[in-house]
């Protein structure tokens, strides 16, 4: 059975509405009240342009992962996960880095050149949506937990898993959480819902709330029936600015 997770509407997010952010609160966290994943619906004029982005991206992701693995090498980056990585594994990724992307010190690679101006809208459209999802868990602190001044590890990240890579029909999924919580051994599909994406509390929020919001237990495995090129996914990964205090985030 896949997972009855709840589904958030961004422009109510956008727009401040208090049912719309208790909703999310709620969502974010831990079982039996919520997750810590779920659905955030983008089919909206704040939201829409991620989901205008994806088709051309994926494209690009297809064109770049396949390359000979010498050409992508080119693109590996020593000590970070920034650039690519895992090269020949089931599942290859190249992350850019958002201050980098902004100040134009890296690059795509020509890989990739032909979505630069999707990938670009990518990072601005994601960073964006995570900041309003952490303002409305709550204000002061999600100023101070990413508001872009100093130096992070925010980014997008692309993947491709290897086609060849399926998985039985029983773990069938891109994101898995367990059923009730971290302690069960039963895992539950997360299935693509149109219009949305799929939002993980992670664990960083999990410990600026003070373990008050919840971040599952998950794991990434490939479709029984893949496309024939392999899956794409992309994902925008919000961390903290790299300070030696984290600030508390109070659900």
């Amino acid at each position: 059975m896949p997972a009855a997770l709840k589904t958030i509407n961004y422009e109510g997010i956008f727009n401040k509405d208090p049912l719309e952010i208790r909703e999310l609160i709620h969502a974010c966290q831990p079982p039996p009240v919520g997750k810590g994943i779920f659905y955030l619906d983008l089919r909206c004029p704040s939201g829409k342009q991620v989901l205008l982005d994806l088709p051309k991206i994926d494209q690009g992701i297809l064109s770049y992962f396949g390359q000979p693995t010498e050409t992508k090498m080119n693109d590996y980056r020593q000590g970070v996960e920034r650039g690519f990585k895992h090269p020949g594994e089931v599942i290859e990724t190249f992350e850019i880095n958002r201050r980098e992307n902004l100040e134009g010190s890296h690059d795509v690679p020509p890989g990739l050149q032909s979505c630069k101006a999707g990938l670009s809208s990518m990072i601005d459209t994601g960073h964006l949506i995570t900041q309003n999802l952490l303002a409305a868990l709550h204000p002061p602190s999600a100023a101070e937990l990413a508001a872009g001044t100093g130096p992070s590890d925010t980014g997008l990240k692309l993947y491709l898993q290897d086609a060849a890579a399926a998985v039985p029909a029983q773990a069938l999924g891109r994101n898995i959480v367990t059923a009730g919580g971290d302690h069960m051994q039963e895992w539950t599909p997360v299935e693509p819902k149109e219009g949305c994406v799929v939002v993980n509390v992670g664990d960083a929020l999990q410990a600026t709330s003070g373990n008050r919001a919840h971040a599952p237990l998950h794991r990434v495995v490939q479709p029984e029936s893949p496309k024939p090129g392999g899956t794409c996914m992309v994902v925008y990964f919000l961390r903290p600015e790299q300070k030696q205090e984290e600030p508390k985030i109070l659900l």
